[in-house]
């Protein structure tokens, strides 16, 4: 949920521009609300997006400016999601070496709801998490990614092999 034009997002980005970095933020198609654009798109939309916004700043970024080899993949929460799945996928062909690091916050790694009384899930219900319970998600990302328990659409389900490899991640959880 979300749009990179939101203004806690839109701040974010300036923010970390702000410490003398390009900050390139990728607009992906949501699976279960609109983003800046009506259409939603259950997965790999949003995931295909992403790959296809760093596969163009890989291949413009002599003319942006940019070094191509210090290039960190960041989101929050199901840009966090996004993040992983971008990495297993540039992993899968073998173009992860592309990508520096990670940084994650507050990822959302699971559609499967925590019942765990000590989970933030549970102890922030209707403080944080007012919005769609993590089934809603499920059944907008397509239901059957759940039970096919496919980690590029949920990374709760990844292996150690999946993940293996992966340039240096940071994940932060903001004490939730």
């Amino acid at each position: 949920m979300g749009s990179c034009f939101a203004p806690n997002l839109a701040a974010w980005g300036r923010l970390i521009a702000s410490a003398g970095v390009t900050v390139v933020m990728v607009e992906f198609r949501n699976s279960l609300v609109p983003s800046s654009v009506d259409e939603v798109g259950p997965f790999p939309a949003g995931l295909n997006d992403c790959v296809s916004g760093l596969r163009w700043l890989l291949r413009n970024a002599g003319e942006l400016g940019i070094d191509p080899g210090r290039i960190i993949v960041a989101g929050e929460s199901g840009g966090a999601n996004l993040s992983i799945a971008l990495a297993m996928t540039m992993k899968r062909e073998n173009t992860l070496s592309s990508v520096a690091g990670l940084y994650l916050m507050c990822p959302f790694l699971s559609a499967e709801a925590n019942s765990d009384p000590r989970s933030s899930e549970v102890e922030n219900d209707n403080i944080l998490n007012s919005g769609p319970k993590p089934n809603a998600f499920a059944v907008a990302y397509g239901i059957e990614q759940v039970t096919q328990r496919n980690p590029a659409a949920w990374p709760a389900y990844a292996s150690t092999e999946d993940v293996a490899g992966f340039p240096e991640t940071i994940i932060t959880v903001n004490e939730c």
